[in-house]
């Protein structure tokens, strides 16, 4: 009875390159070939124009420009032993976001295809590792602490209003409209900055949801952490252009915006009396 196996990485993203897609079909071919003939390996690609082509040549496809309106968009290698009776279907489809990776064997002999299957398993280099992107929680919740801190220490905004008399002149006024009218002038005074009050409480609750956002969830941001890329052709060139300037942003700007801040706040505390 034959046997199958089916695994989607749990729906892990993909970087895969020239090496990583030679080791692959290596893995497979080594397993498969067992002294017999070497098994029939063909090759479908889509392109973003919808083109198609199918190659039994991996050079063919390694080959690819794999850029503009031609980028690779879906990859199917499919492996035939005629000699072991085995089957083996590899697909990486950048479309797919929920599974993006998904190979499938069939085989009448059941230890190599389970031997396989932890093979094809153990190539981890085309899945694209999570990274901890929660560690950018703990810097951010500290920036926000001291810029709410030093929002409230500016002078807060109120109302122009026209100069109210003493209140040793208003208890002299006989008139119980001047009274009521300064009791009245004097709490729109009073509470100018309420509003203000309120726009920095918000922004703290915000900032600090977002800090506990990223703890938690561990976002996985495209452009912090490409996936499910085709790494061949121009696409490599671009991917490694995108890498350059992301480790830029994080080591200039970010880094220097911190540095600033931290900067600032140890000047305005050692000179604020």
């Amino acid at each position: 009875m034959a046997l199958s196996i089916i695994e989607t990485f749990g729906a892990k993203r993909f970087l895969l390159n020239e090496a990583g897609l030679r080791k692959v079909i290596e893995l497979i071919a080594t397993r498969l070939n067992k002294g017999e003939a070497d098994p029939r390996i063909q090759y479908e690609l889509t392109r973003q124009d919808r083109s198609e082509y199918r190659t039994k040549s991996i050079e063919e496809v390694l080959s690819d420009r794999n850029t503009g309106p031609t980028r690779l968009q879906n990859l199917k290698v499919y492996v035939n032993s005629g000699g072991v009776g085995t089957r083996v279907a590899l697909f990486f489809d950048v479309r797919k976001e929920n599974v993006p990776v998904f190979f499938s064997i069939t085989g009448d002999d059941r230890e190599m295809v389970m031997l396989l299957g932890a093979d094809l398993r153990e190539a981890s280099e085309i899945i694209v590792k999570r990274k901890p992107i929660r560690w950018v929680a703990i810097p951010l919740a500290i920036i926000w602490y001291y810029l709410m801190r030093f929002f409230i220490t500016l002078p807060q905004p109120r109302p122009a209003s026209p100069a109210l008399p003493s209140a040793s002149e208003i208890l002299k006024n006989p008139d119980l409209a001047a009274k009521l009218n300064y009791l009245i002038q004097r709490q729109q005074a009073d509470s100018g900055g309420s509003l203000f009050d309120g726009l920095v409480a918000v922004l703290f609750f915000a900032g600090i949801v977002t800090a506990l956002w990223i703890l938690v969830a561990n976002p996985q941001w495209k452009y912090i952490v490409p996936g499910n890329l085709f790494l061949i052709g121009k696409e490599r060139e671009r991917y490694d252009r995108l890498i350059d300037i992301r480790d830029k942003v994080v080591w200039g700007v970010i880094v220097a915006f911190i540095v600033g801040i931290v900067a600032g706040v140890i000047v305005w505390r050692t000179t604020s009396p």
